[in-house]
């Protein structure tokens, strides 16, 4: 019997924010053709420049648009709303077994470590015992030393929805050339490509060639890069669509498990 409805549906609004930014992103980065222009637009293009020191000519891919308003109202939605049911699980569940508090707020007890998450639910004594258990199984603390268990990317979001701030974007620190491009040109006689795929988060762009004279670089590339949340770790080293899906994951696991202890108890 489903007895969390609200939660459950405020976790459908959030993958329905996650779908819309996997979407979002994929238009981001699609060739578009705007009339009148007869060649498509695209939001990174191939960027070469002499080096002084060698004098060799270097390529990079560079994303030279930021990305949407719309990517980051998303990511956003789809993180408010994970907090959201993480909280409406628990009161959801307090109310069902009719031990809704006079006084203090039901919410899920983000916390530094294992200590710190019973001392805040012991303290305040407003959470069921009965409820206890399915609430400390989520370990929302970070990991740290001296104990086991918790969830940093987890404790990091829900830190996230709590600071209530814009969430922005960034592609992550490695970036993959699938396929190298095809390079022309008089005088090219060497083409080097043997330069770690480090991507410049300040220039938001990746080495893919570098040649001893002017060459042109054919549009047959291949890029593979990641999108994360523009955080510190571990939130910046992780695709945003699996860091968000893990949040709301862990908002259903928790209430699948909040019905299964009133199934039990009433």
């Amino acid at each position: 019997m489903h007895r969390l409805q609200e939660p459950r549906k405020t976790i459908l609004i959030a993958r329905a924010a996650l779908d819309e930014l996997r979407q979002a992103s994929s238009d981001f980065f699609s060739e578009k053709l705007v009339p009148p222009n007869v060649v498509p637009t695209r939001p990174y293009s191939v960027v070469e420049y002499p080096e002084i020191a060698t004098g060799d000519f270097v390529y990079k891919f560079r994303i030279t648009q930021p990305y949407p308003f719309k990517m980051e109202r998303l990511a956003a939605e789809a993180i408010q709303s994970g907090k959201n049911a993480f909280d409406q699980a628990i009161y959801s569940a307090t109310k069902a077994l009719g031990k809704l508090p006079k006084r203090g707020n039901l919410h899920m007890p983000w916390s530094r470590d294992p200590s710190d998450m019973r001392g805040r639910v012991e303290k305040k004594n407003i959470i069921p015992e009965v409820l206890r258990d399915s609430i400390y199984s989520q370990e929302p603390y970070y990991t740290g030393k001296g104990y086991i268990g918790g969830n940093d990317t987890i404790r990091r979001i829900a830190q996230l929805a709590n600071a209530k701030h814009t969430v922005g974007f960034a592609i992550n620190t490695t970036a993959v050339i699938l396929q190298r491009p095809s390079i022309s040109g008089t005088g090219v006689y060497r083409v080097s490509t043997q330069v770690p795929k480090v991507w410049n988060t300040a220039k938001n762009e990746v080495f893919i060639a570098r040649t001893p004279a002017k060459a042109t670089i054919h549009d047959d590339y291949v890029v593979d890069f990641q999108v994360a949340l523009d955080e510190p770790a571990p939130l910046c080293d992780i695709p945003a669509f699996e860091a968000l899906s893990r949040f709301l994951d862990k908002a259903e696991e928790l209430t699948l498990d909040l019905e299964k202890v009133l199934n039990e108890h009433i």
